[in-house]
Order: C-alpha cells, then structure tokens, then sequence
C-alpha cells in the first residue's frame, strides 16, 4: 500500500468546503498537493476556504462516480503486460483445462524447474530420472530433449509435420498453431 502512496495521492483532489483538509498538504487543486509544488519554510495557517456548513471531500478521480473502489484503484497500478497472441489458441473450448493450464504455465515459465526457481533465490539442481545419462532437470529437457520427450514428438510430431528439434518451445507451439486444423481439437 505504501509503494502506491503517491500515486493514489495524485488521484484524489479534495472539494473544499468546510476547509477543514489542510490547504497545504492535501491535493485540492487536482495536480498535487501545493507543499510538494511550492516549497515554502512557513506554510500558510489559518486560511478558509468554502462553505463551513459541509465537510471536505476527497475526490477519487480514477472513478467514474468520484467513489474509491478497489476495480478502479487496480487499474490505476497494474502493470499491464504485452499480451502473446498464441495463448488465445491454449484455451480452446475442446481441451481439458489440465492441458490449457499446463500450456500456459509453459509458454509463460510458470513451471517449478531449475532455470525458474533459481529466480527466487531457491539454488538446487534435480535431476531428470526418466534418461539414462542424467541431466539437469530444466524446461526444455523436459518437453523437448530429454530421451522420453524426443521419443513422444518422434511419435506425434513427425507425422503431424511439426519440426521440433533445436528451436525453442515458444516457437514450437507457433508451428503447431500453424498447421491447417483438419479436426475441431486442432
């Protein structure tokens, strides 16, 4: 709450009335608060503003009403993402969501392995079980080169056309997306 502190302060101007919000430190003319445009050693007191009769009120300019709402503050401080057009093709009404997850969490480097949890600060090395000389347990031996996951897109990948050797995952999908569907799963 504290990282987003100025710019919520940004976003709410005060409508002065009974002038009791601080002329000063509160942002009422919608831009700032004056301190932080001025810099004055004496800030001015006493100074009224506005009808006494009613009490100040805060403003929160990025709702339509004026009414803070937690939906209007997120889009104030998200951070939006370039979207990745192939991902639309992941969630395809005719896959079982268990696959559509999986994908996604692959193409997005979601998956609990070595090169991903190192990020957060988690150093271990596992090791692929599944291949005779074992190796390093990462994403792309995986799905791609490990002996199990060559001997699956020998299987699958040949005869459906899908080059899969030395390019990356991303790019492998993108092929795959690509080919002429010749059935609704496709």
């Amino acid at each position: 709450m504290l990282q987003i502190k100025e710019k919520a302060e940004e976003n709410l101007p005060w409508k002065i009335n009974a002038g009791n919000s601080s002329l000063w430190w509160d942002n009422w003319i919608g831009m700032r608060a004056i301190a932080q445009i001025i810099s004055y050693e004496n800030t001015p007191r006493g100074l009224r503003i506005g009808d006494s009769n009613i009490s100040d009120l805060p403003i929160w300019m990025p709702s339509l009403n004026e009414t803070f709402s937690n939906a209007s503050t997120w889009v104030l401080v998200r951070h939006i993402q370039d979207a990745i057009p192939l991902l639309h093709k992941v969630w395809h009404k005719h896959l079982p969501f268990k696959m559509s997850f999986l994908a996604w969490r692959l193409l997005k480097k979601k998956l609990p392995f070595n090169e991903v949890m190192i990020k957060f600060s988690m150093n271990y090395v596992s090791k692929c079980c599944c291949c005779r000389v074992s190796q390093g347990e990462t994403i792309k031996h995986t799905f791609m080169a490990g002996e199990h996951a060559r001997d699956l897109w020998n299987t699958f990948g040949t005869p459906l056309n899908i080059g899969w050797e030395s390019i990356p995952i991303k790019d492998m999908f993108i092929r795959w997306c690509s080919i002429k569907p010749k059935n609704i799963i496709h």
